[in-house]
């Protein structure tokens, strides 16, 4: 039986930069993958140089076309009508659906350098101060029992040593 495998949404920075390097030293398959999300959208070099540093493969999706419809247009649409729309709790629900697609795998794994605890089928705050347990509140439990989130016990100083 090989290597359980893992997808992990890498940015670059010091977080998921750091939770892939966990990842590969706890003995999981690694590969990256960053969204792109038009030509606003951050570099993919941090990306890049994360995955090359680490030794893991990387793959690039072009996702401006399903942000544009799944973001854009629904916060447009909101503002249109006088509200005013967040558009940050449809994000990472889009990002983690999208990372879920490309592991193409029954039984790969999903994780982010996210500081959030998952047990017990379901999400939990991380005991420190950093805790992004929120980012993740509105994902499906589908995708929830398939995640892994190194960070979630760990503080930021602790990620920066």
């Amino acid at each position: 039986m090989g290597k359980k495998k893992v997808r992990i949404g890498l940015s670059g920075g010091i977080d998921s930069t750091i939770a892939a390097y966990l990842l590969k030293e706890s003995g999981y398959d690694v590969m990256g993958y960053t969204l792109v999300f038009g030509p606003w959208g951050r570099s993919t070099s941090d990306a890049e140089t994360a995955a090359e540093e680490l030794g893991i493969p990387l793959e690039i999706i072009d996702a401006e076309r399903v942000f544009r419809q799944k973001i854009i247009a629904p916060f447009v649409e909101e503002y249109r009508q006088g509200r005013t729309p967040s558009p940050c709790p449809l994000c990472n629900p889009l990002k983690f659906t999208l990372g879920l697609e490309i592991t193409g795998e029954e039984g790969s794994l999903l994780s982010s350098g996210h500081y959030a605890i998952i047990a017990r089928g379901g999400l939990w705050a991380s005991p420190h101060d950093k805790d992004q347990s929120y980012f993740l509140a509105r994902l499906p439990h589908t995708l929830l029992s398939r995640m892994i989130l190194p960070l979630g016990e760990m503080t930021k100083e602790e990620v920066r040593v």
